[in-house]
């Protein structure tokens, strides 16, 4: 009895573990170290990430496109309806 209530609890404490780290509604992050974190964006870097649908103020260094020798794919509803090769 003793090791069935030990094992109940290690469940449960191993499942609130995974549960406390879950990265639902959270954005995956390099931090300064290069080590992944799982955060909330705040509300204005949300609105700075974002491509406005009324235009978008950008510099010399950015782009809309990949950085990896992968297609650029557009769909909308949910069917390809444009595709740009890599090479």
């Amino acid at each position: 009895m003793k090791r069935f209530f030990i094992a109940i609890l290690t469940f449960l404490l191993s499942s609130f573990v995974a549960f406390a780290q879950s990265p639902y509604g959270k954005v995956l992050f390099l931090n300064s170290l290069g080590q992944q974190v799982w955060d909330f964006l705040p509300p204005q870097s949300i609105q700075n990430a974002a491509w406005a649908l009324v235009g978008n103020n950008i510099s010399a260094t950015h782009f809309l496109g990949t950085t990896n020798a992968f297609d650029l794919v557009i769909k909308t509803n949910n069917i390809e309806r444009m595709r740009i090769y890599s090479g």
